[in-house]
């Protein structure tokens, strides 16, 4: 039996980040594996608002202005990224440049993942189903601006 992240796992917040420490830290797979599959495959503008916040970065840039499935502009840095498994997740200084983080939202705004330059793993449940992404935007920038990231 296992609780996979993005499965319908079972787990609290810390059993959640403590597995993307483990990930993130090279003892589950070989670093160059984790390497390959935490790289940028897809940006997506099709992706609900259900399926996850995959960025903290604040819409500002004219350029390369798509719509999402709502009809609110996104720029480059705002879309859905992702990699062979994970999401890839951007932070405000990621601007521009690849995402620095790995893992995964789930339906309702919970999400779990490692900050690569850091080697900060995060894990974040909440108890409400209906908390959606902009409450774990919020949270992320809280986060993001305690560490500087």
């Amino acid at each position: 039996d296992a609780n996979t992240p993005a499965a319908g796992g079972r787990f609290s917040g810390a059993g959640l980040a403590h597995f993307y420490h483990e990930l993130g830290s090279g003892r589950i797979l070989d670093p160059e594996i984790v390497s390959d599959v935490t790289s940028l495959l897809v940006h997506d503008l099709g992706l609900s608002a259900l399926q996850g916040a995959t960025s903290t970065v604040a819409a500002h840039s004219t350029k390369d202005r798509s719509k999402d499935k709502e009809g609110e502009e996104l720029d480059a840095d705002q879309r859905t990224c992702l990699g062979c498994g994970y999401q890839l997740i951007r932070f405000d200084k990621d601007a521009g440049g690849a995402p620095s983080a790995f893992g995964h939202a789930g339906v309702g705004g919970s999400i779990g993942f490692y900050h690569k330059p850091t080697g900060i793993s995060v894990g974040l449940m909440l108890n409400k189903a209906d908390g959606g992404k902009d409450i774990t935007i919020r949270i992320m920038k809280v986060f993001a601006d305690h560490f500087m990231i």
